[in-house]
């Protein structure tokens, strides 16, 4: 039998359990409201709803939400909490919804459904054609490429000649057709005659500029591209690597860049032997591995023209860094070093190989005195630019010893100089400035790029954004200018000379005087952005 106090501590012990659930439902958070995001993905040519569209948002917390669409084109996310949300979609046939830079975004408020969501789908373009050779025959087995600065595709020509090339943006592209094979000459005995024939661009030209460019529509086909074979003289270009180390293992020679858009065999001693190279420039870029260590060699360019180019070296070198100092006549007023702090100020070095990179940019920092050293570089051609200084201000001159600016570029492919280098700076620099206008002429988001033409082709010096307001680029030398408006965001690899035939009618000439600021509005095509 249970005494007064053990049932009084039983009582205690029952009353206790009976409010823990009370007293948890006091401490629980309230629920969080959440809404419904609901829409529609549409054809952007045609309007019609595209079916099995995968649509996503993507807000500020790790979350992701996702939907496909229905037969009628339409999405439903369901407890979606507020907050806001960028918004994607892709579908099979399709370019992606994503605008660079700007995607879409909207904002789910606690308890309120936004209205539709509407999300337009570009269909992808196609090229589509035949080749043939010099006689009007079928070319088969033939490897065509359309080129353009944001994407790019290839087919092989089938028995009868023809390709079909899907998958293509809105753009402006060359069209390229080359043999397959890259062999010596054959030796023939019955009378026939052995003919090249060289890559050529549509309609028949062995130079990206003699060819025309073709321009694609979302969800259209240009057909009837037929590209017409050149012949091209077959002759060998040879040569040898050097500098690198007895472990010959992991050497490998590239031409068209240093990832290289070929690669080249060699033999046991390095040397190399190449045949079929179509006419003009041509950059060859060695490079050696074995574990955590690795030497480049500087581009060798050579032109092909109708005879054989023998005894070439390609030299391999170690990665090196330059020391460096500001001359002592630029250093900066006391009211310019409060203005611009130290810690602010960098020199940017630009690889300025081909059309260059300007997002390859290394920023080197400057201390008080001007000193400053350079990490890694390697073998080949920069550029120079300030950051962080007056806007007036600019590279004008980097010298060690004999070795100078050259049309802006200090050409290092030899290697590093004996000495520092000595940065002159000029204080008389222009500026570009300007908005970027849109098919209906208001402003729009864009990327300009600014360039600079030298007996290579274009390089680009720099690129900036215009997010609905002006872009400028500050700190020019006197001299003459490119820009480029665009809106996509390119990736695809392309040569200088190509580059030039798909945008030299597009982009805007500025000649920039000494400390004067020009203003240069851009148009955006609305046929190709």
């Amino acid at each position: 039998m249970l005494s007064r106090n053990n049932l009084s501590r039983l009582a205690s012990v029952f009353l206790a359990v009976l409010c823990l659930p009370v007293i948890a439902q006091k401490a629980a958070p309230p629920p969080v409201k959440t809404a419904a995001v609901k829409g529609i993905v549409t054809n952007s040519v045609t309007g019609q709803p595209v079916a099995r569209a995968h649509v996503v948002i993507n807000g500020s917390s790790s979350r992701v939400y996702g939907a496909i669409t229905t037969s009628d084109g339409r999405f439903s996310m369901l407890a979606v909490p507020p907050g806001t949300y960028s918004v994607t979609a892709s579908c099979r046939g399709y370019q992606g919804s994503i605008s660079f830079p700007s995607t879409p975004q909207i904002t789910v408020m606690a308890g309120e459904a936004p209205g539709d969501v509407v999300i337009k789908l570009a269909p992808w373009a196609v090229i589509s054609g035949q080749v043939v050779d010099e006689m009007n025959r079928p070319v088969s087995n033939a490897w065509v490429e359309v080129i353009g600065e944001d994407s790019r595709g290839g087919a092989l020509s089938d028995d009868l000649g023809r390709f079909r090339i899907a998958g293509l943006s809105s753009s402006r592209f060359l069209v390229k057709a080359r043999n397959n094979e890259s062999l010596p000459p054959e030796i023939r005995t019955d009378g026939t005659v052995q003919v090249n024939y060289g890559a050529t661009y549509y309609p028949s030209a062995l130079s990206p500029e003699s060819a025309a460019p073709v321009t694609t529509h979302a969800g259209h086909e240009t057909a009837d591209i037929i590209i017409k074979m050149k012949p091209a003289p077959l002759v060998r270009v040879s040569g040898a690597l050097t500098g690198n180390p007895p472990e010959d293992t992991g050497v490998s020679l590239a031409i068209g860049s240093e990832t290289g858009s070929s690669r080249i065999a060699l033999d046991t001693m390095n040397r190399f032997s190449l045949w079929g190279l179509d006419p003009g420039c041509h950059t060859l870029f060695a490079r050696w591995n074995s574990g955590n260590k690795t030497l480049r060699s500087g581009p060798t360019t050579v032109y092909v023209a109708d005879t054989n180019i023998d005894n070439l070296v390609v030299a391999l070198m170690p990665p090196f860094a330059l020391g460096g100092k500001i001359a002592a006549e630029h250093t900066l007023s006391k009211a310019d070093q409060e203005a611009w702090p130290a810690q602010y100020r960098k020199l940017l070095v630009v690889p300025a190989e081909g059309l260059s990179n300007p997002r390859a940019t290394m920023r080197v920092d400057i201390d008080v005195s001007g000193d400053f050293k350079t990490p890694t570089l390697w073998p080949g051609t920069y550029s120079f630019s300030l950051q962080g200084f007056p806007e007036n201000t600019y590279v004008k001159n980097v010298e060690s010893g004999s070795l100078k600016l050259e049309k802006g570029m200090l050409d290092l492919s030899g290697g590093p100089p004996n000495q520092p280098l000595t940065l002159e700076l000029g204080t008389d620099g222009g500026q570009i400035t300007g908005n970027v206008l849109g098919p209906d002429d208001s402003p729009t988001v864009a990327r300009v790029r600014l360039l600079l033409q030298r007996s290579e082709g274009y390089t680009i010096l720099n690129e900036t954004m215009a997010f609905n307001s002006p872009y400028s680029f500050t700190g020019l030398p006197p001299g003459k200018y490119f820009l480029l408006p665009l809106q996509n965001w390119g990736g695809a690899s392309i040569s200088p000379e190509e580059f030039a035939a798909i945008y030299s009618g597009r982009m805007e000439e500025v000649e920039v005087g000494s400390g004067e600021k020009v203003t240069k509005d851009l148009k955006l095509s609305d046929t190709f952005q």
